[in-house]
């Protein structure tokens, strides 16, 4: 039952279930102190208290009222003072009456006070008459009053007070015995959850102790022994056990015993392979630490040439700038050259109309004067048919004709100078055209020598980059083996200080003392050949444009504790 539950909360369970019962014992122990208080406030409230009010009341009546009528009766007292105890043992016997009634009132109590009311209502009306005779000081009247009318009024009432007086005592009576009988009832209750909780708590502890008697399949000093056994590294004991356990302590330590000397021959055997495997390590390290040395060297003659490289190829790569910036120049240059080109054929266009125009002008001209000569000439026939008038008109006419043939003669030399102009002018503005053409060629051969030199100049400043970037890889791979080689050297260390823990290992290991059957030997594979020293091929090389990313500086390798003088490698 208990078998799967820690032994800790069995313990928890029994102390709480123990703890629960006596809380609980103690709530019902007070609930009756609470009912038992609870009656006695009761009786005290509603019973004590009115009882002395109603004694109260009942001495009011006999001595303030009946008592100062005989005095004032017979002289002894005052009229005045006499109707002031009137009517202060009125105003008394109201409050008390008021106070009682505000009690808590059985049902006989009810009946009696239903009763007494109207003795009360015709009290006061005759105390009323009798405040009346004191006030008038009538000491017949009084003395007829006092004998005819007070004690018939007077003793009802009183009587009726002490009715409700003896109730009182029944009820306060019946109270207690009812709260004696809840308290004999709470104590039998009590005493049987008492009990019926003792009885099950030791139940519950004898279930809870066989279990873990069963748990531990021993009684504990056995266990302990046990245990100090195997801590003084003594692994040869016999451990019995009972024939149906097999999931308590004692078994689970007789296994623990049983596979942990099978482990220790085991670790024994293993101890003569690692020191044997040490020295193995320790041979190839010092071979791996020459050839480590020879690639430092070689790495080194790399690193070397690789910086000239760099140089030669920065170089290159100022000149492919400088290059560049002079072809920028010239396409610039060449560019003016053209713009310049094209004003000079706009120019020589224009010169062109202008003679075209004066050309057109010059043959208005030749118009003009053969249109003069014409008239000319006409003139002459009229002057000829005129005789001798027209002689005059004739010379006119022959002068006009000389100048019209002079001005054609003119306007013919202009047209033919303007003719020879207008076509040198044109093959002028064809040159021109054909020098803005070649200067376009040339602007664009510019660029295109500016674009290659742009590319010569972005391809010399990738491989700049590139062997950077190689330089930098063969510097790491140069760190990198420095690194390698104090690893190499560390390893060495590490093969002899494994060697040393080894021999530790198997001093240590023959403090355990085992059985026959666990201490003999088992046949342990050949340990492996060590890897050939042959070199390897190297890797190929990677191209320029990749970027090698810097392998970071190797983490110090904790080591072990002190008393083990390990290093890791």
């Amino acid at each position: 039952m208990f078998k799967n539950i820690r032994i800790a909360t069995q313990l928890s369970f029994l102390v709480g279930l123990l703890a629960a019962a006596l809380i609980a014992l103690t709530v019902l122990g007070l609930y009756g102190q609470s009912e038992a208080v609870e009656g006695l406030d009761t009786v005290y409230q509603d019973r004590v208290l009115p009882l002395g009010q109603l004694q109260s009341i009942v001495d009011n009546y006999a001595v303030n009222i009946v008592d100062a009528s005989h005095k004032v009766s017979d002289g002894t007292l005052t009229w005045t003072k006499a109707q002031n105890a009137i009517s202060t043992g009125l105003v008394e016997i109201e409050s008390a009456w008021q106070s009682y009634l505000g009690t808590l009132l059985v049902p006989q109590e009810e009946r009696l006070v239903n009763a007494l009311k109207p003795l009360l209502a015709s009290a006061d009306a005759a105390l009323s008459e009798l405040q009346q005779i004191l006030q008038r000081q009538d000491q017949a009247a009084l003395e007829a009053f006092v004998s005819d009318k007070l004690y018939p009024v007077i003793d009802p009432i009183v009587e009726g007070f002490h009715a409700l007086m003896e109730v009182q005592i029944e009820v306060a009576e019946t109270t207690y015995e009812q709260a004696s009988a809840q308290y004999l009832s709470n104590r039998n209750m009590i005493i049987t959850a008492l009990v019926v909780v003792l009885t099950g708590g030791v139940l519950l502890a004898w279930l809870i102790i066989a279990g873990i008697n069963r748990q531990l399949g021993a009684e504990p000093y056995r266990v302990a022994e046990i245990a100090e056994r195997v801590a003084d590294q003594d692994l040869s004991l016999e451990i019995q056990t009972k024939a149906n356990d097999n999931s308590s302590v004692l078994v689970a330590m007789k296994r623990m015993v049983t596979h942990l000397a099978g482990v220790i021959a085991e670790v024994r055997q293993s101890s003569e392979a690692i020191h044997l495997g040490a020295s193995e390590i320790a041979a190839g390290n010092a071979d791996l630490s020459s050839r480590t040395e020879q690639q430092a060297s070689a790495l080194e003659e790399t690193a070397s040439s690789m910086e000239e490289l760099t140089a030669t190829v920065k170089q290159n790569a100022d000149n492919a700038r400088q290059a560049s910036g002079l072809a920028l120049e010239a396409s610039a240059t060449a560019e003016r050259g053209g713009d310049v080109v094209g004003q000079v054929v706009k120019t020589m266009h224009g010169i062109s109309n202008s003679s075209q125009q004066i050309a057109e002008i010059t043959n208005v001209i030749d118009s003009i004067a053969f249109q003069t000569n014409i008239l000319a000439l006409n003139a002459s026939v009229e002057a000829a048919r005129a005789g001798e008038q027209g002689r005059g008109f004739a010379v006119v006419a022959g002068e006009v004709r000389n100048l019209a043939s002079r001005s054609a003669d003119a306007a013919k030399e202009i047209k033919e100078l303007i003719e020879g102009a207008v076509s040198q002018i044109q093959a002028g503005s064809s040159l021109a055209e054909n020098a803005g053409t070649t200067m376009e060629e040339v602007v664009g051969a510019v660029r295109r020598v500016t674009d290659i030199m742009d590319e010569i100049s972005a391809a010399s400043q990738e491989q700049s980059q590139g062997i950077d970037q190689v330089s930098q890889a063969v510097g790491q791979m140069d760190e990198v083996t420095q690194q390698n080689a104090a690893l190499v050297q560390e390893a060495s260390a590490a093969a002899a200080s494994l060697e040393e823990q080894a021999s530790r290992m198997e001093q240590a290991i023959a403090k355990f003392r085992l059985t026959r059957t666990a201490s003999a030997p088992k046949q342990l594979p050949a340990p492996k050949q060590g890897r050939s020293t042959k070199p390897h091929a190297r890797p190929a090389a990677l191209p320029p444009s990749e970027r090698l990313e810097s392998p970071g500086k190797p983490e110090p390798r904790q080591t072990a504790p002190a008393e083990d003088e390990w290093e890791a490698f």
